[in-house]
Formats: C-alpha cells, structure tokens, sequence
C-alpha cells in the first residue's frame, strides 16, 4: 500500500483498490475547498446543498444517503433549500 501524506485529511482506510481510494482522498480533500467556493457555512443546510451537488458531479451514493437528512429539517428550513441557498439569501 503506497503512503500518502496530505495536509487536509488523513489517508483513506478500508479501500483496497488503489484508484478507488485516491478517488475518495481527492473528495476528502476537495469537500472543504467546495466550501470556500459557494462560500457556504459550515452547518446543515449548506452542508446539505453541498452533498447534492457532489452527488450530481461524483455520484457516490454515500452523498445521496446524506441527503435524507433533510427529512429531518424543519419547515422554515426546508424553504431555503433551493435556490434561496445557492444565491446566499
């Protein structure tokens, strides 16, 4: 197994094909600088909106079972899950 340092997150564990695991470190290490370039909080809502975007560009499945979290938002919430967030309303 090759070692890779990162400054951002650990090395991926229980992976063991080696394209597969970079493909997850580079989405560990890229989900924070998704962030910082839709300029979303760090809470549930955007966190949300994030997981699907990711699922629509990456297509894990781990980031569309994330989004059933939103059946958990209230309904004020769940109002601005949509374009309101995407603008930054």
């Amino acid at each position: 197994m090759r070692t890779r340092y990162s400054l951002f997150s650990t090395q991926v564990h229980y992976v063991d094909d080696p394209e597969l695991a970079y493909v997850m470190q580079r989405y560990r290490e890229t989900h924070d600088f998704y962030h910082a370039l839709f300029g979303f909080k760090v809470s549930a809502l955007p966190e949300l909106a994030l997981k699907a975007f990711e699922f629509t560009n990456l297509g894990f499945p781990m980031t569309a079972l994330s989004l059933g979290a939103s059946v958990r938002l209230k309904s004020p919430q769940r109002l601005g899950f949509g374009p309101n967030l995407c603008l930054g309303l």
